[in-house]
């Protein structure tokens, strides 16, 4: 099944629990946030995924995309820009999915905290 099937089907047509947890309390959003995928998180972000939980850790989505962007892992992968010096070039371009991810996530928990207080 392609994603955007998967969208159609689940998404939209209001047949998905966008805020299911596993676990670790972690919802589809922060595991997204986990792999790099900006695709997908600015989907679920679209969707109304919740920027504001926490997972049992009590880390947010923002925050596991930050925490992704300073392992070297990422780095390696191509995923991500990666921590430290090694992302120094790559994140000033602002192209890694990683980097788009902190700037809407960072968007979404602004707007979501002066809507909120």
């Amino acid at each position: 099944m392609t994603w955007l099937l998967f969208h159609d089907i689940f998404i939209i047509q209001g047949k998905a629990n966008i805020e299911v947890r596993n676990n670790r309390e972690q919802t589809p959003l922060m595991l997204a946030c986990t792999q790099g995928h900006y695709s997908v998180v600015e989907l679920l972000v679209e969707t109304g995924a919740s920027v504001l939980a926490t997972d049992e850790d009590g880390h947010s989505p923002l925050h596991l995309t930050l925490l992704r962007l300073q392992t070297p892992e990422a780095s390696r992968s191509g995923a991500t820009t990666g921590g430290g010096s090694h992302s120094a070039a790559a994140a000033s371009t602002g192209s890694s999915s990683g980097d788009k991810n902190v700037r809407l996530l960072s968007r979404c928990y602004i707007e979501k905290s002066r809507l909120k207080a």
